[in-house]
Parts: structure tokens; sequence; C-alpha cells
């Protein structure tokens, strides 16, 4: 074959093989940049799992919702949450509208990061009890890394909606506690949250006192708890009255919001649980009304 003829061929293989990629709408398609953070001196990955339609032709100049995720790292492993998949999935079968998810590595996974990092960074406040390691939390800069460096480089490089009822923020663990926390301190933001296992009895349940004070909330307020969070009989007595507390007082504060509260027979603090329970969440802050009731 003549050197001509084999550049033909590969040129042939290439365009094939980006026409194929483009028509491929059974896997999401995953993107990922660096992010340099000056709130938390740290670089970290956020990951971008876009919706079908988004580099078709009819829809380059559309615009789409976005939930904003914790712990990315995990959310978008498909050995843990699998987020991405899930989404699909329900855009597909037209049980949510495209969207786009954004998956926020934690300190942990950052460049030279530790586990400790995590808490460090989504911590809002210090607990000698349970985080005794961690004696000055830099939680309370959270929402600044969210609300001056995330959004900003997200909104710079894709075409997300404006706007509190275009935006949801969510997390589990003390990714819920930082979602939890960010919202607080910045009411009008978001208009949806998902607050997985989040552990309010922290800092002798300091953001539930503080929930008190917060007059508004998000529109829609999904709040996922197992019946089996601990080992430890005492907390997970109180997990899921401590959920429901959290759900009369936003519902007692902000009439208008809707609050999900799902309870996960026997299910435990892990990815796998929050996996499982991650569809009706998406459902209740992106689906129709209907599955709100």
């Amino acid at each position: 074959m003549s050197r001509r003829a084999t550049i033909l061929v590969l040129a042939s293989l290439s365009i094939t093989a980006v026409l194929a990629q483009e028509a491929d709408t059974t896997s999401p398609r995953i993107e990922s940049f660096s992010l340099e953070s000056r709130v938390f001196d740290n670089r970290r990955e956020i990951r971008v799992a876009l919706p079908p339609s988004y580099d078709s032709a009819e829809h380059r100049e559309t615009r789409y919702s976005v939930f904003y995720l914790n712990d990315g790292f995990a959310v978008f492993k498909s050995t843990l949450w699998n987020a991405p998949a899930t989404a699909l999935r329900l855009m597909r079968e037209g049980k949510i509208p495209e969207i786009i998810l954004v998956g926020i590595d934690n300190g942990a996974t950052a460049t030279g990061g530790s586990p400790k990092q995590r808490s460090l960074e989504y911590l809002p406040f210090a607990d000698t009890v349970y985080e005794p390691s961690v004696s000055n939390p830099l939680g309370y800069r959270y929402p600044n890394f969210l609300l001056e460096e995330v959004m900003p480089a997200v909104a710079a490089r894709y075409r997300v909606k404006a706007g509190a009822e275009h935006t949801a923020l969510g997390g589990a663990s003390l990714g819920g506690l930082a979602a939890l926390f960010a919202i607080m301190q910045h009411p009008g933001i978001f208009g949806g949250v998902m607050l997985e296992s989040t552990p309010t009895f922290m800092a002798d349940s300091r953001i539930l006192q503080e929930a008190h004070l917060i007059e508004s909330w998000p529109a829609r307020v999904y709040l996922g708890i197992g019946t089996k969070e601990t080992e430890n009989v005492e907390l997970n007595r109180g997990a899921i009255p401590r959920c429901r507390d959290l759900a009369m007082v936003i519902t007692r504060m902000s009439p208008s919001t809707r609050v999900d509260v799902f309870v996960g027979e026997g299910d435990a603090h892990n990815a796998k649980a929050w996996s499982r329970r991650f569809p009706h969440a998406l459902q209740f802050l992106f689906g129709s009304p209907i599955a709100d009731k």
C-alpha cells in the first residue's frame, strides 16, 4: 500500500472513530479539568458529566441545569456512586431533563492531599469528640471555595444555566455537612440540595441550632438516611429523628420548600447506600412535580 493510501485509510478510521464516539449515547461523556484553589491552597480535579445532546448541532447554544456534588472522585467512580451513568439512564428514560453533573474532588484527593484534608475542608466547626485530630477545621471557607472558584470555573467552560432554579448542590456524610453549611451561609444561590447521611450531631449539633435562624431555604431539599448508619447505638438511634428534625425546621422556616426524607431500610453509611438512593434524589430535585409527592 502506498504512503498516500495509508494516510487516507488512517484518516478514514480516525473520522469513523470520532463519529462513533459522537453517536454513542449509552455511556456518559465525562471531562475533567484541574483547579488551583487559593482558598485551600491546593490543586484538585473537577469532573464534569455532560448530557447526550450537549455537542449536537441543534443544541449548540443550549444551556443546562447543573448539579454540583462533593467528593467528586467517589461520586463519579463506577464502582462507588456511579452517578454519571445513573443520571444518563434517567435522562434517557425521560425521568429527569438533561443536566450537567459536576464532581468536586475533596482535599484528600487533591495534589499532595492526605485523608485528614477531607475533614479539614468539610468541617465548618471543630468537634473534639468525633474529629479530635482536626482542631482548626477550614470548612468555614468551603462556601467561598465553591462560589468564588468552582462555580465560576465551570461557568467559564460549560454552558450552565444561571439562577437558583437551575442550580443544585449535594454531598454525603461530611460532604453533606459542607453542602448544608454552604446553603445556609448563602441562601438564594441553590434551588435544590441533596444531603445524604449528614452528621448534624457534630459539634454538639451546632448546624441544627443555626438552622433555626435561616429563613430562606432551597425550593427542594432531599434528606437521605439509613437505618444502620453506624455501630454506635446512641448515634444510630438518633440518626432518623435528627434527619426529621432538620426537615421540620426547614418547613417551619420556609413553608414553600418541598422536603423529601428518604429512609433506607438496612442502609449503612457508605457509597453503596448513597448510590442506591441517588436515582430517587435526582428525580426529586430535577424531575416533574409528580416526583415531589
